[in-house]
């Protein structure tokens, strides 16, 4: 029996080319294992972790070798869960290299406990349990399910949050890892798991302490029909002449101006996820990212509030929106 988290967020942001990088290169490793003329087990005692005869060499190879396909695949479906959203927060190169911290921390806890083991270490379930670390510090009260499994079907079904599908996961994990360490339970690294939890967790804690707002860059994006809004200043006056410009990596940026009204309105957006910025002179930029479907049933106009370039805080409001200034 196993515990499955599984995200019911619906989360909707830029596209995770880090993330879909990171599929890529374990598939092709993946396949790599499978056509290479040597037996995987050789493969895996000279590219895997070994505690015994540890090198920085093997610990980053490891990460992207698998014992088989439904090891990558297991591991694969934890990513998919929890990576987009991260890497969305954190920005393409913070995130890959956090995936490398937590992978090392990861390999780091186990050596603490093996530190005689010639069996080598391989898989990213290290580096993904710091992604689940990191996404659990960022986002507590996510929606998830908590699925148990039972050999290889599903039992039950618990409708929670991210505390408490993750901190179940987690709270298994270090009972199976007591378990292993005592008797050889299972040859399934779960003190990596633990480690690399933790140095995900501990190292976002530190990062949000250092740039709290950090956090805003990955809340969900307003899912919309129309893009059209209006902006008005701290007094409820509407502000002409504001340019609110459209970017996306499909075609040339969109660009509408603020009419008498404080209004902006664009004819036809195709669908896809955007990025904006709302710029005026003398007024502090407004920057963010909507998510256009024309399926949607009902409009979600923006109303956004600018300070002028002199406060000290500007205020940023959307109907639904992740935005921040800048």
């Amino acid at each position: 029996m196993f515990i499955l988290p599984v995200n019911t967020d619906g989360y909707i942001g830029r596209r995770p080319y880090v993330f879909l990088g990171l599929v890529v290169i374990n598939a092709f490793v993946l396949a790599a294992t499978y056509i290479h003329p040597s037996p995987a087990e050789a493969l895996f005692l000279q590219y895997g972790f070994v505690p015994a005869h540890p090198h920085f060499s093997t610990l980053l190879a490891s990460m992207f070798l698998h014992a088989g396909f439904w090891h990558f695949a297991g591991n694969m479906f934890f990513l998919w869960m929890f990576s987009p959203r991260v890497e969305n927060t954190f920005g393409r190169l913070l995130f890959a290299a956090m995936y490398i911290v937590c992978g090392c921390g990861a390999a780091a806890l186990h050596f603490a406990f093996n530190r005689t083991a010639t069996i080598p270490l391989v898989g990213a379930s290290g580096a993904i349990s710091g992604i689940v670390g990191c996404y659990f510090v960022l986002f507590p009260r996510s929606r998830f399910d908590l699925v148990v499994v039972l050999f290889r079907w599903p039992v039950k079904t618990i409708h929670t949050d991210t505390y408490g599908a993750v901190g179940a996961w987690i709270g298994e994990q270090a009972v199976l890892a007591l378990l292993t360490q005592a008797g050889q339970f299972s040859e399934v690294a779960f003190w990596a798991h633990i480690g690399g939890f933790s140095t995900g967790a501990a190292v976002t804690s530190i990062l949000l302490l250092i740039a709290p707002r950090l956090k805003r860059r990955g809340e969900a994006p307003p899912v919309v029909r129309f893009v059209r809004g209006r902006v008005r200043d701290d007094t409820g006056k509407p502000i002409v002449g504001a340019e609110f410009r459209l970017h996306a990596d499909f075609h040339a940026p969109l660009v509408a101006m603020t009419d008498t009204k404080g209004r902006f309105t664009f004819a036809t957006v195709p669908d896809g996820t955007y990025s904006f910025r709302l710029t005026k002179i003398q007024f502090q930029a407004v920057e963010g990212t909507v998510v256009v479907q024309r399926k949607r049933r009902f409009p979600s106009p923006f109303n956004f509030t600018l300070l002028s370039a002199d406060k000290r805080v500007a205020v940023a409001e959307a109907q639904g929106a992740a935005v921040h200034s800048v």
